[in-house]
């Protein structure tokens, strides 16, 4: 079983460092990197995130997960798109594929996560907030949410 690790300074520094620019390339306007950076930036997160402290936790929170949206947000806002642009279908696409890989990613390490619920909605609700962004897909994520952060999975019950 992993065991949080106590992280010095400067591989907390480093991890942040890491992490913070996967999630700004997830909006790169280059399919491949956006793609890519959005899959590294969550397999690392889920692979990684049983030895993550809480109050690692919540630096990745407040300076990764937000960036990642703040990077969405901004992206679509600063973008000029036309209604059958492919670049902005695959960047919808990968918009939908940050909501449901984050998600998974809380639902995964809930456990450790559930404290940060608040901060959690409030980042994917802001970032919902964009009209470029209204899409039924969102509110269905919405719905998820709130399930997942009230109900633990299924193999944390714990029989009494």
């Amino acid at each position: 079983m992993l065991r949080p690790v106590r992280l010095t300074s400067y591989y907390l520094e480093s991890w942040l460092t890491l992490l913070g620019k996967l999630a700004t390339m997830a909006s790169d306007p280059r399919s491949k990197i956006a793609s890519t950076s959005l899959q590294t930036l969550y397999t690392v997160l889920k692979e990684n995130g049983g030895v993550f402290t809480h109050d690692f936790w919540q630096m990745i929170m407040s300076s990764v997960i937000k960036l990642l949206f703040d990077e969405i947000q901004f992206s679509f806002q600063s973008r000029k798109y036309g209604s059958k642009d492919q670049s902005f279908e695959f960047f919808k696409q990968n918009c939908k594929l940050a909501y449901t890989r984050v998600i998974d990613i809380f639902k995964t390490h809930y456990f450790k996560l559930k404290a940060f619920t608040p901060e959690f909605f409030n980042i994917l609700v802001i970032s919902m907030q964009n009209p470029n962004e209204v899409d039924n897909y969102l509110i269905i994520l919405s719905v998820l949410i709130i399930t997942v952060a009230l109900v633990p999975p299924k193999d944390q019950y714990r029989c009494v």
